[in-house]
């Protein structure tokens, strides 16, 4: 039957006949007399008709192996551009944001610098003088530099390209010093069991998915406080940053924020989901899970 139909046919009338003529030497009625011929005819038929009927199945067999290997390599293929394409959008990314971090420290940074170095100047010159505009120049000197602090921290942020997995928990509590520092949101870091990113990478995208959330509770949720939680064992890292602002709308007329895509294009970059929670409580909850042995868990 693997050998093809001509095979299939060969083989059946060799058995027909092999059948006939030993019936024939036995006696056996079936091989005797005037239905002699039609029980060979009725039997040649029946065999050849199962023959060709398992000859198409086994064809039909080889056509579908044959198609799902087609298709394994074209999804093999597709799976590869698609890794490629999610590489070169990841380096495309780090290379912008890496040039606009430059040009933030380099460029707007040291602007920024010299018009605090200027203003101070002007405000010592009428403190001087004796002008009561002095303390409005200082104010002016203070603004100035608190812009210089936040050129500089989100220029920090941007240059970040990779954290390697001991520095994470460090990284984190920096910048919850400083956005406690330089905004009226308390922002704290709560470390439980032992939450270690599988590599530079991984890391580097957990912080700044807790960066973008940070940033959208104050910003959208006017939220005042603002906890980040890391958690871990061997299996799982868990990082949830929940605050205490107004959360989202319904899902039904919410609609899909950059900040949201964001973090879960960060998150599935790395292997990880994330999920947004609304507890009944008010506020928001922002989780990634990343499972350390394989994927997202």
């Amino acid at each position: 039957m693997w050998l093809g139909w001509r095979w299939a046919m060969l083989v059946t009338v060799v058995s027909v006949g092999v059948w006939f003529i030993g019936g024939y030497f036995l006696g056996s009625n079936s091989v005797h007399g005037p239905t002699a011929w039609w029980n060979v005819t009725i039997s040649l038929v029946t065999f050849l008709i199962m023959a060709r009927t398992l000859y198409m199945l086994v064809m039909f067999q080889r056509e579908l192996e044959r198609r799902v290997l087609e298709r394994t390599a074209a999804l093999r293929e597709a799976l590869a551009v698609s890794e490629t394409l999610r590489r070169d959008l990841l380096d495309i990314g780090a290379r912008e944001r890496h040039a606009v971090g430059h040009e933030l420290h380099d460029g707007l940074g040291q602007h920024l610098t010299g018009t605090a170095f200027a203003a101070k100047v002007h405000a010592e010159h009428l403190a001087q003088r004796g002008n009561p505009l002095a303390a409005d120049a200082q104010k002016l000197v203070h603004l100035v530099q608190e812009g210089i602090g936040q050129t500089r921290l989100a220029a920090r942020g941007l240059l970040l390209e990779s954290i390697e997995p001991e520095q994470l928990i460090p990284e984190l509590e920096e910048f919850a010093t400083s956005m406690a520092e330089r905004s009226p949101v308390a922002c704290q870091v709560t470390v439980s069991g032992t939450p270690r990113a599988p590599d530079a990478v991984s890391a580097a995208q957990l912080y700044r998915i807790a960066q973008e959330a940070v940033r959208n509770a104050y910003k959208h949720a006017v939220a005042t406080k603002v906890d980040i939680v890391l958690t871990g064992d061997d299996r799982e890292l868990r990082l949830e940053v929940r605050d205490n602002g107004i959360g989202l709308p319904p899902p039904e007329s919410r609609a899909a924020g950059l900040g949201l895509r964001i973090m879960t294009h960060r998150a599935a970059a790395v292997g990880g989901t994330l999920t947004v929670e609304c507890p009944t409580r008010g506020g928001t909850r922002i989780v990634c899970r990343l499972d350390k042995k394989g994927k997202a868990c």
